[in-house]
């Protein structure tokens, strides 16, 4: 058995209860006339659009809620608070700016029964409506970048999108905007972001503005960072042997030896030299210098700022010999035509050690000319090729020429 007291409080609990729901039905039944007063009713307007399309908007409103008193049956009174029941204003009709005292309509739900509820009273009984012009201002979009990027990545160009947002309202109110900006701030990136991220209104004091009233054609921004590898690159120079020199006869400089590279990690990696062209040893006498662009493939950006190289060469380790040739022959003479050298003898310069110099002999030289791309009569210099039979350690330097008269066979 439960104790005496709380079975007390048990049966002082259904009293109650029965006794309230025999009052709610005996309300409900009769459905006697009460009433009832609401404050904090909130204010709508309707026709904004039609305002709008005449280049006008609303400024203020004054109140912003209203109360309300209400006299009816029970039934229909009781349901009426301020979460289902609201006031319009309509401002379709406005066509100047200024200020306006407007009437209002009371919105009720569905569940009630109009007819059975008159309104006895609102406090205020109109709302003042300050209609101004609209204005608006395209204002870009400032891309800010306030994070850090890993060692050995660089951020590239920070693309917005759309690249301007158009803000309305009164010009008194646009104005107080005065920078909009996009901010990123991840740090030690080391991928590329892409994503959308909220607009930042700035006033003129750098702090955040007050957009409230303002109408914006976008609060958010897609934006995209690429990150990329950076890689320092040596320059190189490829040389093709010739004129008795090789590789090993040389001594190189290039300036820049190296510059930085950006680019996808997956080609970067492969990456280990850039190539700026070759030369031919063969037509390197003495002292060479000259400047070479750089290029690099699709995908792949030079952010050191310099887009040429200087190459200085010279041979080292050989010397020169000057020899006299006669031994010139003509070789494809064009049909209908007869060629004669009016060239008789050229020296040309041979290049090795000295030792293999001193074996070359005259007859171990012969020049020849071809003459396939001649088609008319007359003198002509056209380059004749050396060949030497004399071993690998000599060579010709520079070019040969010979000079030839075409007449008609």
């Amino acid at each position: 058995m439960k104790p005496i007291k709380e079975r007390k409080w048990l049966y002082v609990l259904l009293s109650v209860l029965i006794a309230t729901t025999l009052w709610l039905f005996v309300r409900m039944d009769e459905d006697p006339e009460m009433e009832k007063r609401e404050r904090y009713i909130p204010v709508i307007t309707s026709g904004e659009r039609v305002l709008e399309s005449q280049g006008l908007m609303i400024d203020q409103m004054d109140p912003s809620d209203v109360t309300l008193v209400w006299k009816g049956n029970w039934r229909e009174v009781s349901q009426l608070n301020r979460d289902n029941v609201s006031v319009s204003v309509d401002v379709s009709k406005i066509t100047e700016p200024g200020e306006y005292e407007l009437e209002f309509t009371p919105n009720y739900p569905a569940t009630v029964v109009t007819s059975a509820v008159s309104l006895q009273s609102s406090i205020p009984q109109t709302v003042k409506i300050t209609v101004a012009k609209i204005y608006s201002k395209p204002m870009t979009i400032q891309p800010v970048f306030k994070g850090s990027v890993e060692d050995g990545y660089q951020a590239g160009e920070f693309i917005v999108e759309p690249e301007q947002v158009q803000i309305s309202g009164t010009q008194e109110m646009v104005d107080t905007i005065h920078t909009v900006q996009v901010v990123l701030e991840q740090k030690k990136m080391k991928e590329s972001f892409s994503g959308e991220l909220e607009l930042q209104f700035l006033g003129e004091d750098g702090k955040p503005a007050d957009t409230t009233g303002l109408r914006l054609s976008a609060e958010k921004a897609s934006v995209y960072m690429p990150i990329v590898v950076v890689k320092d690159v040596p320059l190189a120079i490829d040389f093709v042997a010739g004129g008795g020199a090789t590789k090993d006869n040389v001594k190189f400089k290039i300036e820049p030896a190296s510059i930085m590279v950006s680019g996808p990690e997956e080609v970067l990696e492969h990456l280990d030299r850039i190539t700026l062209g070759s030369i031919d040893l063969a037509q390197v006498i003495g002292d060479y210098s000259e400047e070479y662009p750089i290029y690099l493939s699709a995908g792949l950006e030079n952010i050191s700022g310099t887009d040429k190289a200087q190459v200085d060469v010279s041979v080292s380790g050989l010397v020169t010999k000057n020899v006299e040739v006669e031994n010139i022959e003509l070789i494809n003479v064009p049909k209908g035509y007869k060629a004669a050298l009016v060239t008789q003898k050229r020296t040309i310069t041979l290049r090795g050690t000295q030792q293999a110099l001193d074996k070359v002999l005259l007859p171990q030289v012969r020049m020849i000319a071809d003459l396939s791309e001649l088609a008319a009569t007359g003198s002509y210099n056209v380059p004749a090729k050396v060949y030497l039979y004399a071993g690998n350690d000599v060579g010709v330097v520079g070019q040969n020429n010979v000079v030839v008269k075409l007449t008609r066979g």
